[in-house]
């Protein structure tokens, strides 16, 4: 009954998305996007070239952890920047081996995938062990981690599940570096009081915060469907934002949606709304300042609000920005395009 239950509530949410006019809440147009070579699988398909390239380039030991964004800038091909335009660069290859190999190097996916074989082989062999003809606790918990191990890696090698990677890894080497399970008896009553502690904030964080980040994640999308720098979605970014801050998408565009909606009314604008949005921008770009993405859209509002008043503390204030934003990612285009209006506003 349960499984039955299960299944017939996932088919009704599943005909209940076709309904959206959201492309990304509609399970229907999502699965077409895959398969096109005008939609994501398209895009993927080029972003793997410009890893590829990368790999070629940075063979042995990478371009750097988490640089993709930025080494990709150089890399992005023709097809991609037809399909996509400009403004988007990839933050990762969408896809782990690759996504490693560039990053890390070749050395560092081994490393990362040996730890995974390494896994399938020891949960393979307790999971289908039977020595005492029953089925123990400890067989089904190497049978889930042999299905997780399997069922990871096969959807990293067309996405990166961000949230699942580090929590899984370290699950997967906490489980499996003792091949057999134990058993561990607190007869001290402190120390079952102090594992109490540690244990209760834990349990409710994980079970708190999950259901916010999914929440995150509806505003956010809902607000991509609304009028662009409209009050309304603004709104909603800043919701998306509130409910998951570790999130830089959904900061990239809180950011664009409120300093849309501030050029809009340029002509009504006051210092104290210029403030604000620095105060924003820079409370922000502190938490995010490597994304590329948040120093374009830092960069552009910066700039404009300085346009905008034309005085002489917001010009010079902006043109620092801009250049340390240059200092830290040089190959940023937009950003020298900024710092160029600003340096011809002031004369420079």
């Amino acid at each position: 009954y349960i499984l039955g239950g299960g299944a017939l509530a996932a088919v009704t949410f599943i005909f209940a998305t076709f309904a959206r006019k959201t492309a990304d809440l509609n399970i229907a147009t999502r699965l077409t996007s895959m398969f096109s070579s005008e939609g994501s699988s398209g895009t993927r398909i080029e972003m793997w070239k410009s890893a590829l390239t990368i790999i070629k380039e940075y063979p042995l030991f990478g371009a750097g952890p988490d640089t993709f964004e930025i080494t990709g800038m150089s890399h992005l091909t023709n097809r991609y920047l037809n399909l996509v335009g400009l403004g988007e660069v990839p933050n990762n290859a969408h896809c782990l081996p690759l996504q490693l190999a560039s990053t890390i190097g070749i050395f560092g996916m081994l490393a990362y995938y040996g730890v995974c074989a390494y896994a399938v082989v020891v949960a393979w062999k307790y999971a289908w062990a039977n020595e005492d003809k029953t089925q123990s606790n400890a067989k089904i918990l190497y049978a889930a981690v042999l299905c997780a191990v399997i069922a990871f890696s096969i959807n990293c090698l067309v996405s990166i599940a961000d949230i699942g990677v580090v929590p899984f890894y370290w699950i997967a080497l906490g489980y499996l570096v003792v091949p057999r399970a134990t058993t561990v008896t607190l007869d001290s009553s402190p120390l079952a009081a102090i594992s109490l502690v540690v244990a209760v904030p834990l349990v409710i964080m994980c079970a708190i915060v999950p259901v916010k980040f999914i929440q995150a994640d509806h505003y956010f999308r809902l607000a991509m469907s609304k009028t662009q720098a409209s009050d309304e979605q603004v709104d909603l970014y800043r919701k998306a934002t509130m409910a998951n801050p570790y999130e830089s998408d959904y900061a990239v565009k809180y950011i664009d949606a409120l300093g849309g909606s501030y050029i809009a009314r340029s002509h009504s604008l006051i210092n104290s709304d210029a403030t604000r949005l620095i105060l924003i921008i820079d409370e922000y770009f502190n938490k995010f300042h490597h994304r590329v993405n948040m120093q374009s859209v830092a960069s552009y509002y910066y700039t404009a609000m300085a346009m905008v008043f034309q005085t002489d503390s917001l010009l010079n204030e902006a043109i620092e920005f801009d250049k340390g934003i240059l200092v830290e990612t040089p190959s940023q285009l937009k950003v020298m395009g900024d710092l160029a209006s600003l340096y011809k506003a002031t004369g420079e």
